[in-house]
């Protein structure tokens, strides 16, 4: 009994038919002869996954199949590895292989290797449509295009025309932004990304799908470039990670959002590695402001959001402050007169420390620290710019140029180290000018700078000024965004800061 089979992946004008297939497998078959037809329509050649293929395969079994006739080879597959594991098949069950339109026959061996050697082509044909895909898709995400898929939440789908071609692009929900802006907002206060979700489901927000929100979620979200105004900082962000970057360093302007595109690998959590990663300005704006987003990114990297540590009760700086000596962590103790120390864990749970003298007093350090906090503030009070009179543009073009000449710069480096004697004298004083020009545009930037988070202290000299009316929660919030770590020995208290 012969088995005839044919596949269509979509129907085209210039595609041959079901029918038109059949029929030329029939006329290669003795009058007389019993078959059987199979049919997959709507079916990719790309693989064998196909309900009236695995059927057929399984019909081999009974033995009572001679031959199997196919209108071209590529209607089995179009992949050399797939075809080779379906001639093995066919042979162990002892069924032939014959094509209406080309001369094969795989009892003999310059029939297989013929037959090979077609499906190498076939084979190609579909790298060739691959690799032409995965070009448009590259190129049209260099421009910024939407490249499918739900838009991620606080965003909507828009349709445009960009330079003649209709697409589409992401525009603010209305629904979904505020609480987007308030899920940064709540991260940046401190909040950690559990009690965030906790917080909106017990309010009843929804995800964009409808569902609850958990921890991994809010962290995707945070991560996500869509949302930030893309600036000088971001592009070094990116390219320090060794992100490559589609856009020159003049298109971060601050206005748009970014695509960030590639695959995560399955066995790390968190977006570490992102070297074989594409990035790109986007066509919609961005709505988180770079500074916001790259704090978020800060905390999401280091894991500084609240878990386990700084969640002591007892103290403000518990979590960020440190023994000078073996650098364990300082922890409070309530003795029994109800006196709050701080001793040394790496001596209490490790006996790893024997230099820290037991039992500082935690009000005095902790006043300590505050004295400093409040002179840092009173420090940047008395610049004498203020926000109003920064123009963040201007400020955000000297960033890209110093570093467009770093770029120079590093170049020229890699040259005089393949150069000879000559061109190496030649490249080092184009190296020194580059150098005095990134020292003339760093003093330029010095001058026109304000903070880029003076916006932020505002809310921490509101903390300040009520200070003593202030929350636990409220002081952890201005210790941790401030400092980065707190080192105390015997006699010094050292801060480093992180700003």
């Amino acid at each position: 009994m012969i088995a005839i089979y044919s596949r269509q992946s979509v129907d085209k004008k210039d595609s041959i038919s079901i029918d038109t297939q059949i029929n030329f497998c029939i006329k290669t078959i003795e009058d007389g002869e019993a078959y059987k037809i199979y049919t997959d329509k709507g079916y990719s050649g790309g693989n064998t996954h196909r309900p009236a293929f695995e059927k057929m395969i399984k019909d081999f079994e009974s033995g009572i199949y001679t031959k199997l006739v196919v209108y071209k080879v590529d209607r089995i597959s179009r992949s050399i590895l797939d075809f080779a594991d379906i001639i093995g098949t066919l042979e162990k069950f002892k069924v032939k292989f014959a094509s209406a339109t080309e001369t094969f026959d795989t009892s003999t061996p310059i029939g297989r290797a013929m037959l090979h050697i077609i499906m190498v082509f076939a084979q190609l044909e579909r790298e060739t449509i691959q690799t032409r895909i995965t070009h448009n898709y590259y190129a049209r995400a260099k421009k910024g295009y939407y490249m499918g898929g739900p838009p991620p939440y606080g965003f909507k789908k828009i349709y445009v025309s960009v330079e003649g071609h209709k697409t589409s692009m992401y525009s603010p929900d209305e629904v979904q932004l505020p609480n987007l802006l308030k899920m940064y907002d709540l991260y940046l206060s401190n909040m950690s990304l559990g009690d965030i979700a906790k917080s909106f489901n017990d309010q009843g927000i929804k995800t964009g799908k409808g569902g609850n929100w958990e921890s991994s979620k809010i962290s995707r979200i945070l991560n996500n470039p869509s949302y930030v105004k893309a600036d000088a900082e971001v592009y070094t962000y990116y390219n320090n990670k060794g992100v490559k970057i589609e856009n020159g360093i003049s298109e971060f302007v601050g206005q748009k959002g970014c695509f960030l595109y590639g695959k995560r690998k399955r066995s790390e959590r968190k977006y570490t590695r992102l070297d074989d990663h594409v990035l790109s300005i986007a066509l919609h704006d961005g709505v988180i402001d770079s500074n916001s987003w790259l704090r978020c990114q800060e905390k999401l990297n280091s894991n500084v959001q609240i878990g386990n540590a700084g969640k002591g009760k007892h103290s403000w700086l518990s979590g960020i402050i440190k023994c000078g000596y073996c650098g364990y962590s300082l922890v409070v103790v309530v003795t029994k007169k109800k006196y709050k120390k701080f001793y040394c864990s790496g001596h209490r749970s490790y006996n790893a420390c024997n230099d820290f003298l037991e039992g500082k007093n935690v009000e005095e350090i902790e006043e300590a620290v505050r004295s400093q906090i409040f002179d840092r503030i009173n420090e940047m009070n008395n610049t004498k710019y203020s926000l109003e009179n920064t123009d963040t543009a201007l400020i955000n073009n000297i960033k890209l140029k110093i570093i467009a000449v770093e770029k120079q710069i590093e170049h020229i480096v890699t040259q005089i180290c393949n150069g000879g004697e000559t061109l190496t004298r030649l490249l080092n004083d184009k190296a020194e000018n580059l150098m005095e020009e990134k020292e003339l545009l760093e003093k330029e930037l010095q001058k026109e700078m304000v903070d880029a988070r003076t916006g932020y202290y505002d809310d921490i000299r509101k903390c300040i000024d009520n200070w003593d009316k202030s929350s636990m929660e409220q002081k952890k919030a201005v210790a941790r965004d401030m400092i980065k770590q707190i080192t105390v020995k015997n006699e010094t208290i050292s801060i480093e800061w992180k700003v």
